[in-house]
């Protein structure tokens, strides 16, 4: 089991890939789509797949739009992780979630 899972999995949705195609054009498509509405079907698998593989109080890490952070916390929680904490970028935004898994 590992102590610590840091993920950038897939996270927007349909409607942001329109809107920031200027920005990140040259990614493949499948490194943005969220593959859901919401943008977060892949990091639902992924807290899921995690909760397995990391230790007792063993960290996940979820980066994300800021738009989705509360989204991305309810999920952790929902999921028995605690000290769930957001992680702002370089420019101010809230850009990563992330918590510890409590068995």
């Amino acid at each position: 089991k590992y102590g610590i899972i840091v993920s950038n999995p897939p996270y927007l949705t349909p409607s942001w890939i329109d809107e920031v195609a200027r920005e990140v054009g040259w990614e493949p498509r499948m490194a943005l789509d969220g593959r859901s509405e919401d943008g977060l079907a892949l990091v639902r698998r992924l807290i899921e797949q995690s909760q397995s593989r990391l230790k007792d109080s063993g960290a996940l890490f979820i980066e994300c739009d800021y738009r989705q952070t509360d989204a991305v916390s309810s999920l952790l929680r929902q999921a028995s992780f605690t000290d769930i904490q957001v992680v702002r970028d370089l420019g101010g935004h809230e850009r990563v979630v992330w918590g510890r898994l409590h068995e």
